[in-house]
């Protein structure tokens, strides 16, 4: 019989005629006296000529053709036929028929035909016959050989070209092979698997399983072992194990670890072993980092109490993170049904969540909303519930979402509205006691512009009558009575005075405020030439810097800078006076400062001297009203006065208000 691989060897495969077919046909010309003959390797499509006698190469071919119609597998037995009148002319003259003899193989494989021309149409000869059937068993023999060592050739070509393509896929793919006689313990690596740990493959030499052992990380050698253990016992097709390598350099390599049993001993022990290393480091790191951040979501989740869900629409399958598990109150892994978990918000946003939930499923619409719930055990919260879809091809395929507890921020939320609400109420009642403190200010205003009208006419009777009565009574006014007429006239001047200064306020307090930029050096200027027979007489020195220039109603501020000087010369020390004025800005505040070397005060009445009629000192000038009007002053800027002072030393009055006018 052929070698089965022989079979795959095409019946037409072009060959190497075999030398020994030329001496075989020469023998049966020999013995039968037959000139013409010819050996074809037979296949369903042609017949190619192998060796030939007394036939030249075109005819040989021509007949070939002739009989490519008769296959060799038809031909069981011998068969004379006669020859075709159109190759009379290349055949022997007196050739009349083809007496042809198939060749197969043992067991009936066609091989190919012995085709001998004959003369005359009568049969063969027995003796001739003998000599062609025994001829024919030989060249089949030889055919046979031919073709197994051709199917051997081209096993060996498939098995070189099919190796070389596992090797080009191996250097391609970057995988380390091995080969592990489980039970000497020989094992062989290829280059790629010494690459991995940052050698070359001569450096690990002799190899063997000690030097997968020597260069994994002990606790996965564990895990290997266990994993071979199932694959020699059965449990398993395959071994396969993830596994750190150390590198060359100190460092850890992971590796995709995967093998075959491939040959057993003959008491079924494990013996021959083949697999293949994968790099898989950069994988290991990639899910190392998703571990990583997913743990630090989770971490992000437990502190701001935000869960996650899942729902896939194909499947109604639902999935929740931990925290939505414990929002509901529930065990984790105590998973309630799609409706079921409806029910757990309060029933007056039971109708909410479901439309919106009917239109993120219908249409897509994502929704966020805040509503009350109540927990497993009856608790009520309030909860954040934000939903999305994902859509294929106009289908909502899967909604996912996120669950907050929000009760914290809900109760604020409603403390803060609360608040609100009261400060509101409290505004409005500030508006309403600003409107009659207004009214107040205006009658009392009104009063005072009135009262110090209606007063200042009397007493202009009282003073115009007592002159009279003075000149009248001449030098009669003697002693007591004299006394008691200065100490009238003295009275009335003091309530002209004060009548004044409440004019004064009044004035003050209802003209409008003109606020222009305006020189402060120049306003002091004016105030300076306004006071200059005053400040001659108490031979009093102006000391000053440049002062900037800032928005103020400059005749309230000339105003207040001449009564903090006449203050000033009013309480003198014993030495002439010395009035320092400075002033300067920032972004935010203009300042003045006026300072004198006067008598000073007690630093407890720095706040007691800005008060209606108030003096420190009886007997002096004055109403007690100018740093009253002084400060009303400031305060309709938007600004203020202070005072600080020490008896004897002197007081210094400093001004400020903004650099952007009020309004």
């Amino acid at each position: 019989m052929l070698d089965p691989a022989a079979q795959d060897l095409p019946l037409g495969a072009a060959v190497e005629p075999p030398s020994v077919l030329g001496p075989l046909l020469e023998s049966l010309a020999l013995g039968t006296g037959l000139d013409q003959l010819l050996v074809l390797q037979a296949s369903e499509q042609q017949m190619q000529p192998l060796a030939w006698r007394g036939l030249s190469a075109a005819a040989a071919a021509q007949l070939a053709d002739v009989l490519a119609g008769t296959a060799a597998h038809v031909i069981s037995v011998s068969t004379q036929v006669a020859a075709p009148a159109a190759l009379r002319d290349v055949l022997a003259p007196a050739a009349d028929s083809l007496f042809v003899t198939p060749l197969r193989t043992a067991d009936g494989v066609p091989l190919g035909l012995l085709c001998a021309v004959t003369t005359g149409a009568a049969p063969l000869p027995g003796q001739q016959m003998a000599l062609l059937q025994a001829q024919s068993s030989a060249m089949a023999g030889v055919l046979e050989a031919l073709r197994s060592s051709a199917a051997l050739e081209a096993r060996c070509a498939a098995l070189t070209e099919e190796n070389w393509r596992l090797a080009a896929t191996l250097d391609g793919t970057q995988f380390g092979t091995w080969e592990w006689n489980v039970q000497t313990g020989e094992t062989r690596f290829n280059e790629a698997w010494a690459e991995f740990i940052g050698y070359r493959l001569e450096e690990l030499q002799p190899t063997s399983i000690d030097t997968w052992t020597q260069h994994t990380h002990p606790d996965d050698l564990a895990r290997s072992g266990a994993a071979l253990e199932a694959h020699f016992a059965g449990q398993a097709p395959y071994y396969e194990c993830e596994a750190r390598m150390q590198h060359r350099d100190g460092s850890w390599v992971w590796v995709l670890d995967r093998g075959r049993v491939r040959t057993w001993t003959a008491d079924g022990q494990p013996e021959w072993m083949y697999g293949v290393h994968q790099l898989i480091t950069e994988r290991k790191q990639r899910e190392q980092a998703l571990r990583d951040s997913e743990g630090r979501l989770a971490r992000v989740s437990e502190v701001a109490g935000i869960g996650g869900w899942e729902l896939d629409c194909a499947t109604g399958q639902l999935q929740w993170s931990d925290m939505t598990y414990r929002i509901h109150g529930l065990s984790i892994g105590d998973m309630p049904s799609l409706d079921r978990a409806i029910e757990f918000y309060a029933p007056e946003a039971r109708p909410v969540i479901q439309e919106a939930v009917r239109k993120c499923l219908d249409n897509g619409t994502p929704y966020d909303l805040e509503l009350p719930f109540i927990q497993a055990d009856g608790t009520r919260i309030w909860v954040r519930a934000v939903g999305q879809a994902e859509r294929e091809h106009d289908r909502t395929t899967r909604l996912t979402g996120a669950f907050q507890d929000i009760t914290t921020q809900v109760e604020l939320k409603q403390q803060l509205a609360a608040e609100q609400a009261r400060l509101v109420e409290h505004m409005r009642a500030l508006e309403r006691h600003q409107r009659e403190l207004e009214l107040s200010n205006q009658s009392l205003e009104n009063f005072a512009y009135v009262a110090s009208h209606d007063l200042s006419s009397p007493l202009l009777n009282m003073r115009s009558f007592s002159e009279l009565l003075i000149q009248e009574l001449g030098p009669n006014l003697e002693g007591r009575r004299e006394h008691y007429v200065k100490y009238l006239l003295q009275s009335m001047d003091r309530m002209q005075s004060r009548i004044e200064g409440l004019l004064s306020i009044s004035r003050v307090r209802s003209a409008a405020l003109h606020q222009q930029r305006t020189s402060l050096d120049r306003l002091l200027d004016d105030v300076c030439d306004d006071l200059a027979t005053q400040l001659d007489a108490a031979q009093a020195e102006i000391e000053r810097q440049a002062l900037p220039t800032a928005f103020c109603d400059p005749g309230l501020m000339g105003q207040v800078l001449q009564n903090l000087i006449e203050n000033s010369l009013r309480y003198r020390g014993e030495q002439p006076p010395v009035i320092r004025i400075t002033g300067g800005q920032d972004d935010t505040t203009v300042w003045l400062t006026v300072a004198d070397n006067g008598r000073g005060f007690e630093a407890k009445h720095a706040q007691r001297i800005f008060r209606l009629f108030e003096r420190l000192e009886r007997g002096t000038e004055g109403s007690g009203l100018g740093l009253a009007v002084s400060r009303l002053v400031l305060e309709r800027h938007g600004g203020s006065i202070t005072a600080d002072a020490e008896p004897g030393r002197g007081a210094t009055f400093t001004l400020r208000w903004p650099v952007v006018p009020m309004g």
